[in-house]
């Protein structure tokens, strides 16, 4: 049964109320479509990434490290790649600091813990008694040196002692102090010990300095001091490899030869 249209004026009204609310209810699920969509994409994504990672898992290629071939029959791949060799690439970068690496250098305390001053206490042109003689301090220098468990800082300071005779004269610092701030002896042989005894990185040393002593010492630093250790003990080196050629008999530790 056709309904009849009595007011034309209401009926077109209704028409649009409901047209209108069509249009949002399509907008809302293009909306919803479009979201729908995003999600299907990124989960495309994230399946596509893991099955690459478990693609590995699936069938490796056995070694002697994940079967029980032993290493002479391995392929040549595999002993390229043996454990026994450095797989680190060699780097087309030059040695030491790079362009652009903050640089970083050692900085003189304000507030040393210590003051051990130097004077002269006889005049080095007549002989006399500089005691209660008026000085001047015309040299300072610091060494950082660690006094377990905190650093401690001191200060050097060379003072020019004029005698009554007119001559001035100058206290020489001691031989540490030929910088205007360095590291101390106790650093430098903990350097050393924790390098070459106990084969630590310098990364780690670095970090050991850090958070142990709250010293803040670059690599570059440490390979110095290794350096200028390593220099300093030239001599008694030199001397235990003489003995070592000399002896009727040598003994070597053979651990870690590889055949």
């Amino acid at each position: 049964m056709i309904e009849q249209v009595t007011d034309i004026s209401k009926f077109l009204s209704e028409m649009n109320e409901k047209f209108s609310s069509m249009e949002q209810t399509i907008s809302e699920q293009g909306a919803d479509i479009s979201r729908l969509y995003r999600i299907i994409d990124q989960k495309d994504k994230e399946i596509h990434v893991l099955k690459k990672r478990l693609s590995k898992y699936e069938g490796p290629d056995k070694d002697s490290h994940n079967s029980s071939i032993p290493p002479s029959q391995e392929s040549l791949p595999a002993k390229v790649l043996r454990r026994t060799q450095s797989l680190r690439k060699k780097s087309d970068r030059k040695n030491g600091g790079q362009f652009g690496h903050p640089g970083s250098t050692l900085e003189t305390s304000t507030s040393p813990d210590f003051i051990e001053e130097h004077k002269s206490d006889y005049c080095e042109c007549c002989g006399s008694s500089l005691t209660g003689a008026e000085s001047i301090c015309s040299g300072v220098s610091q060494v950082v040196d660690i006094p377990l468990p905190r650093p401690q800082v001191k200060e050097h300071r060379s003072f020019d002692v004029t005698c009554s005779c007119g001559h001035i004269n100058k206290c020489p610092l001691p031989k540490e102090c030929s910088k205007r701030i360095s590291y101390g002896k106790t650093i430098q042989s903990l350097v050393s010990f924790l390098s070459h005894v106990q084969c630590v990185s310098f990364e780690r040393i670095c970090e050991i300095l850090k958070e142990i002593f709250s010293l803040s010492i670059s690599q570059g630093t440490v390979r110095n001091m290794l350096t200028k250790i390593g220099t300093k003990s030239k001599t008694v080196c030199d001397q235990i490899r003489r003995r070592i050629a000399e002896s009727t008999v040598v003994g070597a530790d053979e651990t870690g030869l590889y055949v």
